[in-house]
């Protein structure tokens, strides 16, 4: 067997030497030395610092003399850092690191790391950490944050509940407190907080002002303190939902009320995905609170901790956290003002991100469930537009029932028929936001090619060709009703020869539409998912300028619709199009006259169901008007639509 001997390098850290806890007072433990260790590497691991070699020294007078020789096998023996740590680190997000007092360099901080007394522990942008200490009461470090870590002082290390301490040299932190443990002293700048059975935030500037904001539980009792921490005034009690700034040197200000918690506008919706490879964006909004100078957002997810913590300026009162992958997650936001004091959390937002796994059809090729066009998240289409899924697609997930528009949910959903379709699931009785789907036919097969005879042979009869697959439904048809409105001096002009009882009149006179409704009927083709060519026929009756009549016209337009964005089952279209509005001879008029628009506007498209669609239109007309003015109109339309 061989063994690869090492040797203890010995550096003079006489600071830490002096720093360490009498033997006899220590608590120990075994350890069996691995291969490649050397007591540096051991101290790192085990002990948390590299420097503290000098301990495993101590207590191991059996190695001898330096350099030791360490066998692997051999066992050695190390304080118990569970008993020996003032406090842990036990989450970090981002760069997070710690310095002991001995160190001038900071290192890389682990999560589990032990911390112990005049630790520093430090978060850089965009980072965040907590420390727990050994009576579960918890420091929540914000990014931009250093924190000093004492155990309890020595004053009240006897007594039963001895304050643990902390110095916030810069930065801002939280208090979260355990359902048992010993309050925490925090010094900042010029104050001292002592954080009972207290949810609390204290910040502090460069200037030395600290800011303490309770937020729920016991009193928080605050005070002004010297530069070596000893008190220089009275306590004032901070009660819950209120708040007090000390600036260096002053006695606390009276505490003043908190802003108010903001109020979500209504619930951040569920997501469900499609494909375990798929991400999703989370969204959602609150009410602005009168007075805050911005929000702070906190977005955690079961068993990864927070994922983000960020400050947004007052104008912002929404959220959205992007390519997040299925689990559960928890949003909070809190409101601040424009002197740091901040709001209690709102209440805590739960939202699933469910995963619908796609199974491809019978005798498909792996892969062939969904094709492009597969969505990144529920209501968020990716290229060209739907989630395509080929007819035979089986869908499931863990603990989810699906179903299509509007049918019974199941365990196991298999894809069927083609055409559009909206898939509603629930996660635990929990409904999830429906996803729009495009169900596609299988290709037809094509029929394999005759074996070349060996011999002369009669001809084989031809081979069926299968029947071609159904395709999506291109055809629309539809009714609308609407108006059309022609402002003063823009309105199409037409003769008196067109109109009854004005035939007597001069042959330069012309009169002018006004507005009124319509009616009519719309037939359209999809060139493609997103494009669409469409005829409208209208019948009109509209009102004539400075004249008690009333004129019928008849419109035919053609127009291309192209999908511009999509939404769920909302899709919005631009729209350009030419047409003609020819005003009818009646009542012994003389002959029709025609006048011709072009139009551009806007359509907003409702997917009810399958094969029905809801329009809401906004037209703007234009053509030429009564003598060198050009004829501008102004047209909404209702309307609805049945695919064929």
């Amino acid at each position: 067997m061989t063994y690869r001997t090492l040797a203890c390098l010995s550096l003079t850290t006489a600071a830490l030497v002096a720093s360490t806890r009498p033997a006899a007072a220590e608590e120990l433990r075994d350890y069996v030395v691995r291969p490649g260790d050397t007591c540096i590497s051991i101290a790192r691991r085990e002990l948390s610092d590299r420097r503290a070699y000098a301990v495993i020294h101590r207590l191991n007078p059996q190695l001898g003399k330096q350099p030791h020789t360490l066998v692997p096998g051999s066992v050695l023996k190390l304080p118990s850092t569970t008993s020996a740590a003032d406090a842990r680190l036990t989450s970090a997000r981002g760069r997070v690191e710690v310095r002991p007092p001995a160190a001038s360099l900071w290192d890389k901080a682990q999560v589990g790391m032990a911390l112990f007394s005049t630790w520093r522990v430090g978060s850089r942008a965009q980072s965040s950490a907590e420390v727990t200490f050994q009576d579960a009461s918890r420091l929540y470090l914000r990014d931009d944050t250093v924190v000093v870590i004492f155990g309890a002082s020595a004053k009240a290390s006897r007594a039963k509940e001895a304050p643990r301490e902390a110095v916030l040299e810069r930065g801002t932190l939280e208090h979260r407190l355990a359902q048992a443990g010993a309050p925490v002293r925090v010094y900042s700048g010029g104050a001292a907080s002592e954080l009972g059975r207290s949810e609390a935030v204290i910040s502090v500037d460069e200037g030395g002002t600290s800011v303490i904001a309770n937020r729920g539980g016991a009193a928080v009792a605050v005070r002004s303190v010297d530069a070596r921490r000893r008190p220089t005034s009275k306590p004032v009690a901070v009660n819950a939902g209120m708040g007090s700034r000390v600036k260096r040197g002053k006695p606390p200000e009276p505490p003043r009320p908190l802003p108010p918690a903001p109020a979500w506008q209504g619930a951040p919706p569920s997501l469900v995905v499609l494909g375990e490879d798929a991400k999703v964006t989370l969204r959602g909004q609150w009410a602005s609170v009168v007075g805050a100078a911005g929000y702070r957002v906190v977005i955690s997810r079961q068993g990864a901790g927070e994922v983000e913590s960020v400050a947004v300026p007052a104008q912002t009162t929404r959220f959205e956290l992007a390519d997040a992958t299925p689990g559960i997650y928890s949003v909070k936001v809190a409101a601040f003002d424009a002197e740091r004091f901040e709001s209690p959390w709102s209440v805590e937002q739960t939202l699933l991100v469910s995963v619908v796994t796609l199974a491809p059809p019978a005798g498909a090729a792996p892969g062939a469930a969904g094709a492009a066009g597969a969505p990144s998240a529920a209501g968020e289409p990716g290229a060209p537009g739907r989630a395509v899924l080929a007819v035979g697609t089986v869908l499931r997930g863990p603990q989810l029932r699906c179903g299509f528009d509007g049918g019974p949910k199941v365990a196991e959903l298999v894809a069927t028929l083609p055409g559009p379709a909206r898939l509603e699931c629930e996660d635990q009785g929990r409904a999830l936001e429906p996803v729009m789907l495009e169900v596609l036919a299988p290709p037809a097969p094509r029929p394999a090619p005759p074996a070349a005879p060996l011999a002369p042979a009669p001809a084989p009869a031809p081979a069926p060709v299968a029947a071609p697959a159904p395709q999506p439904p291109r055809w629309r048809v539809g009714a609308f009703l609407g108006a059309l409105q022609f402002p003063r001096a823009h309105a199409p002009g037409f003769g008196p020869g067109a109109l009854p009882g004005a035939a007597t009149a001069s042959e330069d006179a012309t009169y002018q539409l006004g507005g009124g409704l319509l009616f009519g009927l719309r037939a359209g083709y999809l060139l493609s998912p997103s494009v669409e060519l469409a005829g409208e026929v209208a019948t009109l009756r509209n009102t004539v300028r400075d004249r008690p009549d009333y004129a019928s016209l008849l419109a035919a337009r053609a127009t291309v619709s192209v999908r511009m964005n999509q939404e769920g089952a909302v899709s919005s279209h631009g729209v350009l199009g030419l047409g003609a509005l020819a005003l009818t001879a009646r009542d012994g008029a003389t002959s029709p006259e025609t006048a011709l628009l072009g139009l551009a506007g806007m359509s907003l498209r409702y997917q009810h169901a399958p094969g029905i669609e809801l329009r809401l239109d906004g037209r703007v007309h234009l053509g030429a008007g009564s003598g060198e003015r050009t004829a501008i109109g102004l047209e909404g339309l209702l309307g609805l639509a049945i695919s064929r």
